[in-house]
């Protein structure tokens, strides 16, 4: 009677395996996904989804290799993962941002300015953040070159945050900025002190910020208008 019953069986699971898209169980076998058993109503008692049994029915290896190989054939045509391409990303996040404000296209009367750099910044940090994942990617993190790199690549980052937050301290008020700016564009940098100074009541100051301004520059025109 047993090889009997393992016969019977064996015939079953033969003739699952030469129909692997015909689920025999009742409620999936259209669904062509193979998700049940065939005999996922007894073993649910017809107590849970029909989705939440995982299907043992027989399938065929070959069947089985053909999809698995068409899904990482898929994979592998939407995903991007050389540093080639990333690098050309990071490129390009970098550069095209600041394209219409180099003075290439039109006129945007200025040569650089830190609010046109935000976006390109980005691209930058991450093209950083590629060229030391790939120069550490094979070091071990116990050798003394990897540490020495990382402590160096830290101290660096930590002196970038201080700027950042000293440079803020820059932008607290128009004032603190255009002082700020003395340094870098003394004419334009006085010209704008001034004016600020003025709608701040404080004539005297403004006036000298004027003058200043037109000793670097004598043909401004707006500083000429507001003195």
């Amino acid at each position: 009677m047993k090889l009997l019953e393992i016969e019977r069986r064996t015939v079953i699971a033969n003739s699952i395996a030469s129909k692997p898209s015909m689920c025999p169980c009742n409620g999936c076998k259209h669904s062509l996904t193979m998700d049940h058993t065939s005999v996922c109503r007894i073993i649910n008692n017809n107590n849970t989804l029909m989705h939440n049994s995982n299907c043992i029915c027989v399938k065929p290896q070959e069947k089985v290799k053909e999809k698995e190989t068409v899904k990482v054939q898929i994979a592998k045509k939407y995903v991007y993962s050389t540093p080639q391409a990333s690098i050309i990303v990071f490129i390009a996040f970098m550069v095209l941002p600041f394209v219409p404000a180099c003075n290439i296209l039109f006129y945007v009367g200025f040569v650089v300015a830190e609010r046109v750099l935000y976006i390109p910044s980005i691209g930058f940090c991450l093209l950083l953040g590629l060229g030391a994942g790939s120069l550490t990617r094979n070091w071990n993190r116990n050798e003394i070159r990897c540490r020495i790199f990382m402590f160096a690549l830290m101290i660096t980052l930590l002196t970038m945050c201080g700027c950042t937050l000293r440079r803020n301290l820059d932008w607290h008020d128009e004032e603190s900025l255009f002082r700020s700016a003395l340094h870098i564009n003394p004419p334009k940098a006085y010209g704008n002190l001034g004016s600020v100074l003025t709608t701040q009541g404080r004539i005297a100051e403004a006036e000298v910020a004027f003058g200043r301004a037109l000793k670097y520059r004598p043909n401004m025109a707006d500083v000429h208008y507001n003195l």
